[in-house]
């Protein structure tokens, strides 16, 4: 898939802005605030209905306007898909689908796969496990909406329990409504583990042999999903959650929240078995960081039959000359939208090129560059 068209309309700095893509490498560069992240922001927004940066709806409308648009057209196999996203202040975002309202935002999944890769994204592996999750619960959720359900679910859910258990450590009496929670939330948490379990087993091989072509062999990458409860059936780890949560119940009323599931979670990553947080130099942890946005390029592509578009966000300048070129060699076959301060030819030989400059996206003759 790639895209063929993007409609900007007051989204962030852009008054309005449209741009035509085709299915090659787009170079988008320019200074630094000028808007380039903010039209990969956007893509992402269209892709999951939501900022990469974590920013809330709100602000992503222009200061100056009242409401925002994102459109685009993305041709994929069985044609042409339409995506219109419109954010009011005050009201909660439209979501347009070949121009049909969706009611849910999980019906965006899967009409445009993006995976994204910036400068953060680098700490991917020395960070907190809420970042592998969030890793793991973005990547899923393109391709399997059932697990995007789930994990609202999931979270209401543990709401819902860690309100009763702050009740019960007051009302002791209310223990004997924990039951129906524990179930519920069991359940739930069983689906997500198992879905997360099957994403983790593709994950491990084709990370691991991008690291080993990246590194010469002289790197190996082991990844391993450290879930909450044994088994890999969905019945086989509820029932053993639940043992979990009754013998952790105690702790849960003394703290007032659920100590143990999905949310508690993590992928511990090492590089000749040495734990990257820890252990790792700064180079091995790009290159391990490079490997996990990589392998989620094939795992899309597994799932979906289709080619993500890829999404660079000024991270080639983190990267070292030999890591550069073997990310760039990995794009040939994809829709790869690159941001960067400059251009070095001897990188981008056949890109597109757009000039970025205060919130406006101009189309470069790249044969004069």
């Amino acid at each position: 898939m790639f895209i063929r068209k993007l409609v900007l309309k007051d989204f962030r700095n852009y008054k309005y802005q449209t741009v035509a893509f085709n299915d090659g490498t787009a170079l988008l560069y320019g200074g630094n605030a000028q808007g380039k992240t903010n039209a990969l922001e956007a893509i992402f927004l269209l892709s999951l209905g939501r900022s990469h940066r974590n920013a809330r709806d709100k602000d992503l409308i222009n200061i100056n306007a009242d409401f925002a648009r994102v459109y685009a057209e993305v041709q994929c196999r069985d044609g042409i898909h339409t995506i219109e996203i419109i954010l009011c202040r005050g009201e909660k975002k439209r979501i347009l689908i070949n121009g049909l309202p969706a009611s849910k935002t999980g019906e965006l999944m899967g009409h445009l796969c993006t995976v994204i890769f910036s400068p953060e994204d680098l700490s991917l592996v020395k960070s907190g496990p809420a970042e592998r999750r969030r890793f793991m619960d973005l990547e899923i959720s393109q391709y399997n909406k059932e697990y995007y359900y789930n994990l609202q679910k999931y979270n209401k859910i543990l709401d819902e329990r860690n309100a009763l258990l702050k009740s019960i450590s007051k009302n002791p009496e209310l223990i004997s409504t924990l039951d129906i929670w524990n179930n519920e939330l069991c359940s739930t948490a069983a689906a997500i583990i198992e879905t997360r379990n099957g994403f983790c087993k593709k994950l491990a091989p084709a990370a691991s042999g991008i690291c080993d072509a990246i590194s010469g062999g002289s790197e190996k990458l082991t990844v391993i999903y450290n879930k909450s409860a044994k088994g890999e059936k969905r019945e086989e780890i509820y029932f053993n959650l639940l043992e979990k949560l009754k013998s952790n119940l105690k702790e849960d009323i003394d703290k007032g929240n659920t100590g143990i599931g999905p949310h508690r979670e993590d992928i511990i990553v090492k590089i000749n078995d040495a734990d990257l947080r820890a252990f790792a130099s700064q180079g091995q942890q790009r290159t391990a960081a490079l490997s996990l946005k990589l392998a989620q390029v094939d795992i899309l592509k597994s799932e979906t039959g289709e080619n993500p578009v890829l999404l660079l966000d000024d991270v080639l300048s983190e990267l070292d000359h030999d890591r550069q070129r073997f990310l760039l060699a990995s794009l040939k076959s994809m829709q790869t939208i690159v941001t960067c301060t400059g251009i070095d030819s001897s990188l981008f030989d056949a890109a597109s090129l757009f000039l970025v400059k205060a919130g406006k996206i101009t189309k470069e003759d790249s044969s004069s560059s």
